[in-house]
């Protein structure tokens, strides 16, 4: 699988949901994620994957 890592912006349109919702998801740790050091969140291409197959 690619692991490639997402904005939120770009995993919540290939998700098709709302940023603001993505961010509510990653808070409650419904998705995998990466902070990095910046402090920035990236999601995984993986995790985006499992969620659009339906093998969370």
């Amino acid at each position: 699988m690619d692991n490639e890592l997402l904005t939120l912006k770009k995993a919540a349109k290939k998700l098709g949901i709302s940023k603001c919702t993505l961010y509510r998801w990653v808070n409650k740790d419904w998705i995998r994620y990466v902070r990095l050091p910046n402090s920035s969140i990236r999601i995984p291409q993986d995790a985006i994957d499992s969620i659009l197959t339906g093998s969370r």
